[in-house]
């Protein structure tokens, strides 16, 4: 992933996905979704993205959970 900005955006809100990913694509970021944190972290793991957005409320896992998993 050369060139643009690469950020994994991790939300289970599609609304929000929506909103600040345009927004970042507007500002000429490659946006990369997740829906879940097990998902973000399968991403975050095989795509490498340079910076990961997550929600800090999710079910299944939320993004404390999640952030500490990519962690280790």
């Amino acid at each position: 992933m050369a060139g643009k900005i690469h950020i994994l955006m991790i939300d289970d809100d599609s609304l929000m996905r929506r909103l600040f990913g345009a927004q970042l694509v507007k500002e000429g970021y490659e946006v990369i979704y997740a829906i879940d944190g097990n998902e973000g972290r399968e991403a975050a793991r095989r795509l490498q993205p340079d910076l990961i957005l997550i929600d800090y409320r999710m079910p299944v896992m939320d993004g404390m959970q999640a952030a500490s998993r990519m962690k280790e």
